[in-house]
């Protein structure tokens, strides 16, 4: 049970998604398929912040840490979804004439 209470979990949720990340960006190098570095960094970057900042929590370090961890993660977060809704709103406009053409 002390390992919950530990940033031992955080490490090995850290470690796990550093792994994660270089094997996304290994495949993509390899394979030329799959998502680009780019877009492996804006998934995983939000979710390794809210990871440093459950570690500092749990190591007792001051609100101001913990906090800015908190407020990086909501701001990779924030500007991953407005990179995903500009694709899809840019994809939608390159599908709309084309549907609207069919109809003819």
């Amino acid at each position: 049970m002390a390992f919950l209470g530990s940033t031992h979990l955080a490490d090995v949720a850290l470690i796990a998604l550093l792994v994660e990340a270089a094997a996304l960006a290994g495949y993509r190098t390899h394979t030329g398929r799959g998502p680009s570095v780019r877009e492996i960094l804006s998934v995983l970057l939000p979710g390794a912040c809210l990871l440093m900042a459950m570690r500092s929590a749990l190591a007792s370090a001051g609100t101001e840490i913990v906090g800015s961890f908190l407020l990086a993660a909501l701001l990779t977060h924030a500007a991953d979804l407005r990179r995903r809704w500009r694709l899809a709103a840019a994809a939608r406009d390159r599908i709309a004439p084309a549907v609207l053409s069919q109809g003819r």
